[in-house]
């Protein structure tokens, strides 16, 4: 899912960049896209079915520091739906609405 991001940035030529985010605390975020000096997006990928509360930590800790930020998972759910206001995505649906959202 990381590379393919990259991929599409660059593809699209965006003016994007992608980062990793971590507390000092220790929760994280597996991609924070930053698009002219704004946060854009945080995403945090799971290799799942079903996602659960604790899934969410890290995003969790992100919205603190950013509430204007939205938040995805990109996983293996079947379908779309939302979560502690985080919305869950099918990894392909998130690459569909890629650029849209950046």
């Amino acid at each position: 899912v990381i590379l393919e991001c990259l991929r599409l940035i660059d593809y699209l030529d965006l003016e994007t960049r992608c980062y990793y985010w971590r507390t000092n605390q220790g929760a994280e975020v597996d991609l924070v896209f930053e698009r002219h000096g704004r946060l854009v997006l945080a995403v945090e990928i799971k290799a799942k079915r079903r996602i659960a509360g604790a899934d969410l930590s890290g995003l969790r800790s992100f919205a603190h520091a950013h509430p204007d930020v939205p938040r995805v998972v990109v996983c293996e759910v079947a379908e779309k739906h939302r979560m502690d206001g985080t919305d869950i995505v099918p990894w392909r649906a998130f690459f569909e609405r890629f650029e849209g959202r950046l």
